[in-house]
């Protein structure tokens, strides 16, 4: 949207520059620190429509999830219009209310299976996901089909519905596919009519992450990761994000946030200036290290050197800048992806600013990843099906993926056809 994202280490983070937590989704706190960000490049969707997106990348309308750039309050009144010209029509609402209330019995079916089966399932997920099937979605689809009315220049939509399910149920579960299916339905109405007016419209459509089988740590070891740590720091607040906080009775010596992005944890040490090097944490923290160290469902954890990428397993340290090949660690990069480009991915995060002192991965086991989040089908964070990005388009644009490495490449990609297709969004 941007043709940028550095800074951003993960679906959450703490701002040590501002002492706050920051994070995208419903409860967003990007609006306080979005002023640093999204400078280089113009925005995507520059005078355009933009909805159900994180961002709304300088659209003229914009009906975003999150965070919302400063635009004119006018921008409000556009969209009671859009909600009331949805509700005016009675066919839609008994459309709406036929493919929710169909969503809601299978959904409680399903769940009603899991707990019977005893299996896992993340409760939060499966609630957030029948509001997003019985409201963003129908109300997406509607705004989209008004947008190509009103003849904007480009449009830009987000279908979210199968994420939330994937993540509560795991990616192939039946109610997965068929949420998937009421996406392929969607984009069925959509195309149906390309013309309105003098305008004719091309779709492109863009992989998101997707989803892997993941395991929820908590359920493996019956105990928060925060409990663990705070038994070999019990002078330590040990704070999880999301999840919990053990604070010491008596006296404080720190305070040490676990910040969970999926799989992905991105370790502050709080109270601290700046990203603590490797050798400071080695020197202030040599406990916390050793910790890490000792948990079989950490992968590997990494840390910042001056420019050095140093990454560390139960058995060694590495350097990720070494020209030295180390058949052990490809064969650790290998197990989430190709090794060249998941090593470029490891640099690009670790070059965050923002990014933990602290940077560690949940482990694979038997082909499902760990996840300390409560997640039965996750991102992966590192490597998973997100490695595999996919564009569904017109093949004489001749757009491919095989040389994108990571996904503001694809801003690039989209800017150039912009300018070869003439769309003027200046």
């Amino acid at each position: 949207m941007y043709g940028d994202n550095q800074d951003i280490p993960g679906f959450r983070w703490w701002d040590k520059k501002i002492g706050m937590l920051i994070t995208f989704g419903s409860e967003t706190t990007f609006e306080r620190v979005s002023h640093r960000y999204f400078k280089k490049y113009p925005p995507l969707i520059q005078n355009g429509a933009c909805f159900a997106a994180c961002y709304s990348a300088g659209a003229k309308e914009a009906f975003t999830l999150a965070y919302k750039e400063k635009r004119p309050s006018s921008l409000f009144h556009l969209r009671a219009a859009l909600l009331l010209r949805w509700y005016k029509n009675p066919l839609r609402i008994i459309d709406w209310l036929f493919n929710s209330l169909a969503l809601i019995i299978d959904s409680f079916i399903k769940l009603s299976l899991v707990y019977l089966k005893r299996k896992n399932i993340a409760l939060g997920y499966f609630l957030k996901d029948i509001v997003n099937e019985l409201f963003i979605h129908h109300i997406t689809r509607f705004a989209v089909r008004k947008a190509m009315q009103r003849e904007f220049p480009i449009i830009f939509a987000g279908f979210y519905s199968y994420d939330e399910i994937a993540h509560a149920f795991g990616p192939n579960n039946s109610l997965s596919y068929k949420t998937l299916f009421q996406i392929d339905q969607t984009i069925r109405y959509l195309t149906k009519y390309r013309r309105f007016g003098d305008t004719q419209y091309e779709f492109l459509f863009l992989s998101d992450h997707g989803n892997i089988e993941t395991v929820p740590y908590v359920s493996l070891e019956n105990e928060h990761l925060a409990d663990k740590l705070a038994k070999i720091l019990p002078s330590y607040i040990i704070e999880e994000i999301p999840g919990k906080t053990i604070t010491p009775q008596n006296h404080i010596d720190g305070h040490i946030l676990l910040v969970f992005s999926g799989q992905l944890d991105n370790v502050y040490i709080k109270n601290t200036t700046g990203r603590l090097t490797y050798k400071k944490l080695k020197k202030l923290h040599p406990k916390l290290l050793s910790f890490l160290t000792t948990i079989p469902e950490i992968a590997f954890f990494m840390m910042k050197d001056a420019n050095q990428d140093i990454l560390i397993t139960k058995d060694r340290k590495y350097n990720l800048q070494s020209k030295k090949k180390e058949k052990s660690l490809t064969k650790l990069l290998a197990s989430f992806g190709d090794p060249l480009i998941i090593k470029n991915q490891l640099h690009r995060l670790n070059a965050n600013k923002t990014a933990g002192d602290i940077i560690f991965f949940g482990k694979y086991k038997d082909n499902v990843q760990v996840t300390f989040e409560n997640q039965i089908g996750s991102h992966s964070a590192l490597g998973g099906e997100q490695m595999e990005p996919f564009i569904i388009t017109k093949k004489e644009w001749n757009l491919t993926m095989t040389d994108i490495t990571y996904s503001s490449q694809i801003y690039f990609k989209l800017m150039e056809l912009k300018k070869k297709l003439g769309i003027i969004t200046d």
